[in-house]
């Protein structure tokens, strides 16, 4: 007999109560990834003379890691991180379906936020070797 209050049915995961926490737990790590990698470009970016204006700006359509000023160009950044090369480079991860994506995202940020010079797209690439972050910065990637 059940107790008052008490519920007798758990929903799980359909193959396994662990595969809920295991998906939360690989989230978890792509977010904290992806944040350090953010981190190093915001600092790649600024030492480089960028100024950035927004970090994770998010709208309906999105969200963009980095906009960054560059003399009157206005830099809407994609970071890619990758812990080693099985899937590709960071930079390939960036296709044309994502460049898409972001050109959307950044047309709701310029009609919030006009800019009247010229915009461009650039992804910073991140991938760790040893323990040891190299970046690369493509500029123009929107083309």
């Amino acid at each position: 007999m059940k107790e008052p209050g008490h519920t007798a049915h758990v929903v799980t995961h359909p193959r396994g109560p662990d595969r809920c926490y295991a998906r939360a737990m690989r989230t978890d790590r792509r977010r904290t990834w992806g944040q350090l990698g953010e981190g190093l470009a915001y600092g790649f970016l600024t030492a480089k003379g960028l100024t950035v204006r927004a970090r994770n700006w998010r709208t309906a359509r999105g969200e963009l890691d980095l906009v960054c000023v560059a003399g009157d160009t206005l830099v809407f950044v994609e970071v890619k991180v990758r812990r080693s090369a099985v899937c590709g480079g960071a930079a390939e991860a960036v296709d044309g379906r994502k460049r898409h994506r972001v050109t959307r995202t950044a047309q709701a940020y310029l009609a919030r936020h006009p800019h009247a010079g010229p915009c461009r797209l650039d992804v910073v690439s991140i991938s760790w070797s040893q323990g040891v972050p190299s970046i690369e910065h493509l500029e123009g990637v929107d083309g």
